[in-house]
């Protein structure tokens, strides 16, 4: 079990108020990332994705009851004949979604990705949405600065930054998760390097956006070799095992 007490008992804030700093809380909606799509982004409602267990850890201690009105979505994905879930919490209502000291895991650590080692070291960082990486291709071509502010993780913070990222290193669950997060985004952002490397003058959101509709987003095959091999390795090291399908 993961030991969300320490996540949720560590205040990790980059910058006092950041939310404040790209003038709308951003990273509650990516309302102006989404408003870069034809189509995908209209109407889109909030989507946090969570650590197995985390949404009823958040029932059990009676902190969901800050969160605006939501349903849970449980996607089963398989992995050489085992069940990946991956669950989420989808929110229809705009603006930020729960009281501060209540904000999930990936609302904590927003805008850093943690990269792990399948050990559990933290081995660097990256930014944590597909929609920032989209963001970051195009102020390469197209020149611009990122919506989010925070570019730098303070000395002073690194030290909650570290907490959080221990605790999830230490449930082999948690970790698998991560580390599986971090192989579909370099999956994607792999895929529309390419498509990019084909059309070095088009949009990256509008890629990504017209590879979405075509059901191109992803080589499965090859995504689920890469999860295969990783899951073989949690079981090799942790004993830990996804479910049977």
């Amino acid at each position: 079990m993961t030991d969300f007490d320490t996540i949720y008992a560590t205040d990790l804030v980059f910058k006092p108020e950041c939310w404040k700093l790209c003038g709308d809380a951003h990273c509650c909606t990516f309302s102006r990332h989404k408003a870069r799509f034809a189509v995908i982004g209209r109407g889109t409602p909030q989507e946090l994705p969570l650590l197995p267990g985390e949404y009823d850890w958040l029932a059990a201690t009676g902190r969901i009851a800050s969160f605006a009105a939501h349903e849970i979505r449980r996607v089963e994905h398989l992995v050489d004949g085992r069940r990946l879930t991956i669950e989420t919490m989808v929110v229809k209502d705009q603006g930020c979604v729960c009281a501060h000291g209540d904000r999930t895991a990936v609302c904590r650590l927003y805008p850093v990705f943690p990269v792990f080692s399948i050990e559990g070291r933290l081995t660097g960082i990256e930014r944590l949405g597909i929609y920032d990486q989209l963001e970051d291709m195009a102020i390469a071509t197209q020149g611009g600065t990122r919506i989010c502010k925070i570019d730098t993780v303070p000395m002073d913070e690194m030290p909650k930054l570290l907490a959080i990222t221990d605790a999830i290193a230490r449930s082999p669950e948690a970790l698998f998760s991560v580390i599986a997060y971090g192989l579909a985004h370099a999956h994607v952002r792999g895929r529309i390097d390419a498509m990019r490397a084909a059309k070095p003058e088009a949009d990256p959101f509008r890629l990504f956006e017209m590879a979405f509709l075509r059901g191109a987003l992803m080589d499965m095959d090859a995504l689920n070799g890469e999860l295969a091999a990783l899951h073989d390795a949690f079981h090799q090291r942790y004993g830990f095992s996804l479910p049977a399908a």
